[in-house]
């Protein structure tokens, strides 16, 4: 999918999108806080679309990645590993 090859213009709607399913994500999480969740339903509803988004993101492999990736740590392993590589400044981002 996405590499460091692409240009700024792919980039940016790359992060643009991680960045609004981020936000619909939170909203969900938000509304359904009082209800019980169904797993599988979770899964299906949020699951390959949002990590597959989340993947192309990492492989951008630029820096400008990191508050988007940081709103998508609850999604799983590739985005952790990758703000890792940015050490206290992933952290800070994450929680601004």
């Amino acid at each position: 999918m996405a590499d460091r090859s692409d240009g700024p213009e792919l980039r940016t709607a790359l992060i643009t999108v991680l960045e609004l399913q981020n936000r619909a994500y939170r909203k969900h999480s938000e509304m359904q806080h009082a209800r019980r969740r169904d797993p599988e339903v979770e899964r299906a509803f949020w699951g390959e679309g949002y990590i597959g988004l989340a993947d192309a993101v990492v492989r951008l492999r630029h820096p400008e990645t990191t508050k988007a990736l940081a709103g998508a740590l609850t999604i799983g392993e590739p985005p952790a590993r990758y703000l890792a590589k940015f050490g206290e400044e992933a952290a800070l981002v994450a929680y601004v």
